[in-house]
């Protein structure tokens, strides 16, 4: 299941490329800030906290503004 856990990232991110539609992908955001310690998701590791969904609206926001 790890081996395959970004096959929907693959195909949706294909998926844009063919139809040049712009992608934001936030699955590398979020593992760097898991990774340097901050508590993104709640225990079950699926669902993102206040604190994860703040991640993503970042992410977001500096998307748009490009």
């Amino acid at each position: 299941m790890l081996r395959n856990r970004l096959a929907q990232n693959r195909l949706m991110r294909q998926f844009c490329n063919e139809r040049e539609i712009d992608l934001l992908d936030t699955t590398e955001t979020l593992a760097a800030r898991f990774a340097a310690g901050d508590n993104l998701y709640f225990p079950d590791e699926s669902h993102l906290t206040e604190r994860g969904h703040a991640v993503v609206a970042a992410a977001l926001a500096s998307f748009l503004e490009r």
